[in-house]
């Protein structure tokens, strides 16, 4: 019992020095301060109010949030929304006694770091001042009428105590209004007829509540409607709107009206005339005569030899000259010159120019500047692991945006990864090298935009038209080297090579392999003697470390509606699909010819491997007013060998653990299954299957720093049972038992540009440990090291931490 306690109290203080910051917020208050601890809403009727009237659960839920948001002062911001660390790190640094101190001594009331500290992670108390209540119903009742509750109550009263207010508005939204009729007054019949037919997305619908938000929607869509018909100049002030408000009924009218002026610009429409691009040169060594003028389709383009072809910047043009006007060809042209890579900025400008009563013509000017065309970054990582070992990772790469003045952009990326031994070396032949693994990839990938091979004829009259969408073709080369130091030694070369198409919509993705092709090229004279005997014993297995061919296509679909809303604070939702095939038209022919040897098929001697692969990763951030985000993440993937393969490619494997996977763990020491791994020493812990959940919560401390609390859960598996691996397959009645638990915190230092990650991981479960000693609290440690330490704690504790938790330095977020 008493070493349970000291298994635990570590956890004990971090909970009461967390009850401890919450408790220590108001005892710096003057006398009749109170800090302002808490805002609700709540939705309520009269007695007399009809039950079918009253609102939905989830309306009542969005709506009493709204109203909380329009709330003021608000509260001090909360962490897991109980405690206030930034109030705490404020109160720390603002001590009268001490800056009166200081000031006595001719220095400053704060020294420069109290003061970062107490302005960037610090934030004052927010004080409750019952003058404002008033206001705030006010504004509340404002924003119930916007939404159709045209004779709504609200009322607040609070709580004073302890040196903390609690306020409560009480809300009465009263009957919801509804749109009957929508009733266009319009004058211009131009403008009458393209309204007309594009009435069948009208965000007012009879019988839809009434809100302002929709009526407001309803101007800016019919503005835009008639900005893309070539009225160049309208504008949804030139939309009003009147609302019936006559009667007890509960449908109202709406009347839209558009008025007739006769020298209203608004009514006139207009097409485009001269289109020009000019690249900025103003901070450059280029004069106007190292410019070339190309026409194509009717646009001017000025450009330098030494910079992107007229015919790219072409096909990135929505404006087409004497074309009637549209104010959508404005974020189309942007953003397809934006996406070629090649530009920092892009400004349109226009000039309008009156031809005639009712029409005119609109000139438009491009102007870009170029981007750095060579650019490279380096990436670092490292972490430590429960098994003596600490593992780097860095990450060379380099860009060239415009290698053949095609907007053809160059990547190339070298990476190399290095575990260590930080232990001294016990065992003899296990350890003979302080490094303990090496794994170096270099990959090429260059892009081409446009789709290539294309066998579409081209003519004069599609030549330069712009892309609907922006796709690339991209070519890819790749190396990868893997060696293992110990106890079992090996390397395996891995040479990779293939091709495909990116295409890109608004909010998908579509990447297409129609080829790609890996040779895994094991380097045999490497194995030594203990691998080599592990491979006799795993047959299956060892086909993972054969020399062999994977010939395949791969297909990924991504989908991302984080740009819905900009600008608004939104939850969003990621998804990607991938499904990889190999080895099946091979396969497939060589298998109608001749039938299959024992050893199966190969070309040249070599075998193939043939299966399929499915990944899913979706994710969704709840995203939060106060700037926090929660976010979840479940990743299921399974790979099935088959024909001319009884397990996957060791490549193609499953592998868990890592900075962006179980933290808790380092890359490939969980799994598969619940097996025992604590006695191995041969880093093979893969699996056909996957399953992961993860779930962090994002907290800002300052504009550079940010915390998060995070958990995953997850494991991998094989396909079929393995003697040499007890329980690492799959089984539905086990696989419950089979899933490993991290916890664990972290901080981030955003730049911007980057992010630089530290996350340090506990394992709650792990399943790869004997039953009985799963569980955090059930792990040996403390007793088992109590001789060694000579009663000491802190050495247990240490050494209990150091296999039993992971620290992470990254790049970026994990997800």
């Amino acid at each position: 019992m008493h070493n349970k306690i000291k298994q635990h109290h570590k956890i004990l203080y971090f909970t009461a020095l967390l009850f401890l910051i919450s408790c220590n917020s108001t005892k710096k208050l003057n006398e009749g301060e109170y800090l302002l601890k808490s805002q609700a809403v709540k939705i309520e009727y009269n007695e007399d109010f009809a039950d079918s009237l009253r609102m939905s659960k989830s309306d009542k839920v969005f709506f009493s949030s709204e109203l909380q948001n329009m709330a003021t002062p608000v509260p001090n911001k909360k962490f897991l929304f109980v405690f206030q660390p930034r109030l705490f790190f404020y109160n720390v640094t603002n001590r009268p006694q001490k800056q009166a101190r200081r000031e006595s001594k001719g220095k400053t009331a704060q020294s420069k770091f109290g003061n970062w500290f107490k302005e960037k992670l610090g934030e004052a108390p927010v004080l409750f001042d019952s003058t404002v209540l008033n206001s705030n119903n006010e504004r509340m009742i404002n924003y119930l009428i916007n939404q159709g509750f045209f004779n709504a109550t609200v009322k607040s009263e609070y709580i004073l105590q302890k040196k903390q207010a609690e306020v409560v508005f009480h809300a009465f939204p009263s009957n919801r209004f509804l749109f009957n009729e929508v009733i266009f007054e319009i004058e211009d019949p131009e403008i009458e007829k393209v309204v007309n037919q594009n009435m069948s997305n009208s965000l007012i619908k009879k019988g839809q509540p009434y809100s302002i938000d929709a009526l407001k929607g309803e101007q800016e869509r019919l503005a835009l409607v008639l900005n893309n018909h070539g009225f160049f100049s309208f504008s949804k002030n030139n939309i009003l709107y009147e609302v019936d408000t006559s009667g007890t009924q509960l449908a109202k009218n709406v009347y839209l009206q558009i008025s007739r002026d006769e020298d209203d610009l608004a009514r006139k429409q207009y097409r485009i005339g001269d289109v020009s691009f000019n690249i900025n040169y103003a901070n450059t060594s280029l004069k106007r005569k190292n410019f070339e003028l190309d026409t194509l389709r009717s646009l001017y383009i000025y450009h330098s030899p030494s910079d992107v072809r007229a015919d790219i910047i072409a096909q990135s043009i929505f404006y087409q000259p004497d074309s009637i006007f549209k104010k959508d060809d404005y974020q189309k042209t942007i953003n397809r010159l934006t996406e070629l890579g090649i530009f920092r900025f892009v400004n349109i400008k226009y000039k309008p120019l009156l031809v005639s009563e009712t029409e005119g013509y609109v000139d438009t000017d491009i102007v870009a500047e170029l981007r750095k065309r060579q650019s490279g970054k380096i990436e670092l990582e490292a972490n430590t692991d429960a098994r003596d070992k600490i593992g780097t990772y860095i990450n060379l790469s380099y860009v060239n945006r415009n290698i053949f003045r095609r907007a053809d952009r160059l990547e190339f990326n070298i990476s190399n990864g290095v575990e260590f031994w930080f232990s001294k070396i016990e065992k003899e032949g296990e350890r003979n090298s302080r490094i303990s693994s090496v794994n170096l990839m270099t990959n090429t990938r260059l892009y081409f935009p446009k789709i290539f091979p294309d066998f579409k004829k081209k003519t004069n009259n599609n030549r330069y038209k712009p892309l609907p969408y922006p796709r690339n073709t991209f070519m890819n080369l790749g190396y990868n080297l893997q060696k293992k130091i110990g106890y079992y030694s090996y390397v395996v070369n891995t040479f990779n090579i293939g091709y495909g198409y990116d295409i890109r919509g608004r909010h998908v993705r579509h990447e297409v392999q129609p080829f790609s092709m890996s040779f895994i090229k094991p380097r045999s004279a490497s194995f030594n003697s203990n691998f080599n005997e592990f491979l006799n014993d795993n047959p299956i297995f060892a086909q993972s470390y054969r020399q062999q061919f994977i010939m395949g296509q791969e297909y990924t679909f991504s989908y991302n509606n984080q740009d819905i809303n900009i600008g608004k604070v939104k939850s969003f939702f990621f998804y990607r699909g991938t499904i990889n095939t190999a080895g099946n038209l091979v396969y497939g022919i060589q298998s109608l010819i001749s039938k299959k040897p024992e050893s199966g098929y190969t070309l040249s001697n070599i075998p193939y491997a043939s299966f399929t692969k499915l990944d899913n990763d979706f994710r969704y951030y709840f995203t939060y007013a106060n700037k926090t985000t929660l976010v979840a993440r479940l990743f299921a993937g399974i790979g099935i060998p088959y024909g001319n393969s009884k397990i996957m490619p060791f490549v193609k494997q499953y592998a868990a653990g890592g900075p962006q996977s179980m933290r808790g763990w380092s890359y490939r020491q969980l799994g598969p299954g619940s097996t025992d791994t604590s006695n191995t020493s041969l880093d093979l812990n893969t699996g056909d299957i996957q399953l992961e959940f993860n779930l962090e919560y994002r907290y800002s401390l300052s504009k550079l720093m940010k915390m998060a609390l995070f958990t995953d859960i997850g494991n991998v598996w094989l396909m079929h049972a393995d003697s040499t691996k007890p329980n690492a397959e799959f089984n539905i009645k086990r696989w419950g038992q089979d899933l490993a638990w991290s916890a664990g915190f972290g901080f981030r230092l955003d730049f911007g540009l980057f992010v630089i990650r530290l996350d340090h991981s506990y394992k709650l479960y792990n399943p790869n440990l004997s039953k009985g000693v799963r569980w955090i609290s059930q792990y040996p440690g403390y007793d088992a090291l109590e001789e060694n330490s000579s009663g000491n704690w802190s050495a247990r504790w240490k050494s209990w931490r150091s296999r039993y938790a992971n620290f992470v330095i990254g790049i970026g977020y994990p997800f």
